[in-house]
């Protein structure tokens, strides 16, 4: 058997390590990224008729950012062929760091409506919204958790189905 194959306690503590560094750094930025959100929403109240429009726009980035995502997915699992195949390595640089972007985006739409001023009743916008935010949680955990790997690509289009569907449900007749 080959040295370099076998995992050396070195190998395995220096990449326990970097993973634990990883979740450090995710807790840290995920609790500036709300804490943005926070500030967004106390920046605009409910009450403000400008919160929909506010609110609609940063729909609209998230659902680009959704669909850079479904885009650079494609060609990293070999979905489409129209991407030259040596830009893999950065098209997984975009789709992590527009991952990231979308949900700090999104997650500030979806933190507004939760705060918000509430339609009684149930609505579809309502529903798809919370499918989509726990899409994006479990999604999020399987990729911390580095375990079943191969329901992402599944929930990813789920996501970007979400953010469409959460989009036109309210977004698109006030940006439009």
């Amino acid at each position: 058997m080959d040295a370099t194959l076998s995992p050396t306690p070195d190998r395995a503590a220096e990449s326990a390590l970097h993973r634990a560094r990883g979740n450090a750094a995710w807790v840290v930025g995920s609790l500036i990224v709300f804490a943005g959100w926070i500030a967004l929403a106390n920046a605009i109240p409910a009450s403000d008729t400008n919160q929909f429009k506010v609110k609609a726009w940063l729909a609209l980035v998230a659902v680009i950012g959704a669909l850079v995502q479904l885009a650079t997915m494609s060609r990293v699992y070999g979905w489409t062929k129209r991407i030259p195949p040596g830009a893999v390595t950065a098209l997984t640089t975009v789709h992590r760091w527009s991952g990231r972007a979308t949900i700090a985006i999104g997650g500030a739409v979806m933190y507004m409506c939760i705060t918000g001023p509430f339609a009684a009743g149930f609505t579809t916008h309502r529903l798809v919204g919370y499918l989509l935010a726990t899409v994006i949680v479990v999604k999020v955990v399987i990729l911390r958790a580095n375990r079943f790997g191969g329901l992402l690509p599944y929930l990813g289009v789920l996501a970007v189905a979400g953010w469409i569907t959460c989009f036109l449900t309210k977004g698109f007749s006030v940006v439009f």
